[in-house]
């Protein structure tokens, strides 16, 4: 695997680590949900 793509792939990882998870609620009621994350990728 290229250097770039490491760099990029631990990046993206310590970003992710950064995010906190909120939980839905409805009316103040806990709810189930879905959440798409979207990721590009460019391999050159």
């Amino acid at each position: 695997m290229p250097v770039q793509v490491i760099a990029s792939w631990i990046r993206l990882r310590l970003h992710a680590r950064s995010w906190q998870f909120s939980p839905a609620l409805k009316e103040g009621r806990l709810v189930a949900a879905w959440v798409a994350i979207p990721v590009t990728f460019n391999l050159q």
